[in-house]
């Protein structure tokens, strides 16, 4: 169990700091990120200087440069930018709704009848002797919360939460809005990080697919908490569709 932890931090530690500077700019045309590219935590104020603090503070902590989207105040995102924040919510929703189909991945041979069932498809991920041959996807988690492409939804949907500011309802709660956006950010990490080391789990030394399943489900844990903080976000904003 001691090897196993030490495992799941020594994973852990090459996603912050091995591939935390490996942000591609949207505005340089590229369609991918690093599967492991997290995004420095931010905090919300009302002040205009928030942004160009909490890009210091990630550079103090993570050791890595801050985003230019992190180090320059942004203009106040479009109606098609909160829309995005709803679709990768929705995206959220679905995965949560079909984890153990959008978690596992199965080969065709006789697979669909063999693994038909949810529970079938999670027995045969976890054993070298099932009748058909899936795998767990942990990758799938990242893809969901706008780890993976510049193109997603929830790319950089913190940046676009702060930048939404002025938007709130006239009823809105400013300071539980600035909590959830905080939270937000490190909930989306947490989950980030959880499903690099689950895809890892199997790889390592003392692992196998039983550090796949449990490190899965950690993530499973983060991205739920990820989906009721960006419910409550989006319930301060002019959105229609949650």
């Amino acid at each position: 169990r001691e090897l196993t932890s030490i495992n799941m931090m020594f994973a852990a530690a090459i996603a912050l700091l091995g591939t935390v500077a490996v942000r591609i700019p949207e505005q340089l045309g590229a369609a991918k990120v690093s599967p492991v590219a997290v995004r420095p935590r931010t905090c919300v104020d009302r002040r205009a200087a928030l942004q160009v603090a909490s890009s210091a503070f990630a550079t103090l902590a993570l050791g890595s440069a801050p985003s230019p989207a992190a180090a320059t105040p942004g203009k106040v995102p479009t109606q098609a930018d909160l829309d995005k924040l709803v679709k990768g919510y929705k995206g959220i929703v679905y995965l949560l709704d079909n984890w153990d189909y959008e978690t596992v991945k199965c080969d065709a041979f006789n697979s669909k009848d063999k693994c038909a069932t949810a529970e079938a498809r999670v027995a045969a991920a976890g054993s070298n002797m099932a009748q058909c041959s899936c795998d767990f996807n942990p990758t799938k988690v990242q893809e969901v919360m706008g780890f993976k492409s510049t193109q997603h939804p929830l790319y950089m949907a913190d940046q676009v939460m702060i930048r939404a500011q002025p938007l709130l309802k006239p009823d809105a709660d400013f300071e539980a809005y600035d909590t959830a956006v905080e939270l937000w950010g490190r909930k989306a990490e947490d989950a980030n990080i959880m499903s690099y080391t689950s895809s890892w789990g199997e790889a390592n030394p003392g692992g196998g697919r039983d550090a796949v399943k449990r490190y899965l489900e950690r993530s499973k844990k983060e991205v739920i908490e990820s989906r009721d903080l960006l419910r409550t976000i989006l319930s301060y904003l002019p959105v229609e569709g949650v």
